[in-house]
């Protein structure tokens, strides 16, 4: 017969094939706290599993920010270098063709 660990230190659990481990309601109370006890540590572990991974899918998103901003300031100041600023002015590229109407006049 099964005997479950005695975290408790009572002499009674812990002697296999007893009447009291056999039946009755106290075997219940110790079958439904080892089942809580199986879940609690099913919900820890699957937490300790998820917190790492979450840990580096941000470091992983700081650090494709970090070039994003850094693309975009090298871009702005080659934009600015060549002179693509003066000759296109600022927002150039959000006025397109496609905000016209069919006979192309400004919507």
């Amino acid at each position: 017969m099964y005997a479950p660990p005695n975290p408790w230190g009572v002499a009674w659990l812990a002697r296999a094939g007893s009447a009291a481990i056999a039946a009755g309601p106290a075997t219940d109370l110790m079958k439904e706290i080892f089942l809580m006890q199986d879940a609690l540590t099913s919900a820890l572990t699957s937490i300790a599993t998820f917190v790492p991974k979450l840990v580096l899918f941000l470091v992983i998103l700081l650090i494709g920010w970090l070039i994003a901003k850094a693309l975009a300031k090298a871009v702005s100041a080659a934009r600015t270098r060549l002179g693509l600023a003066r000759a296109f002015g600022p927002g150039h590229a959000t006025s397109s063709c496609a905000c016209r109407g069919p006979s192309g006049m400004q919507a």
